[in-house]
């Protein structure tokens, strides 16, 4: 996770990124982004915080 320290030292911003491997069809990928923002650490720093999150899958191995 990467953040931005503004004059008065407070985090502005966090970015999150995850990537999740494996063969999903559609539905699950989208459940699978769903639940990755609803983790208890982007629950706790949504409070007064911008939070941008990006998912991605890994290609799968042939």
């Amino acid at each position: 996770m990467g953040g931005e320290h503004v004059q008065d030292s407070w985090i502005e911003r966090v970015q999150s990124r995850v990537t999740i491997s494996g063969n999903f069809d559609d539905a699950q990928r989208k459940r699978l982004a769903q639940v990755a923002e609803r983790c208890p650490v982007h629950k706790t720093l949504a409070n007064g915080v911008e939070i941008f999150d990006s998912v991605s899958f890994a290609a799968s191995p042939s």
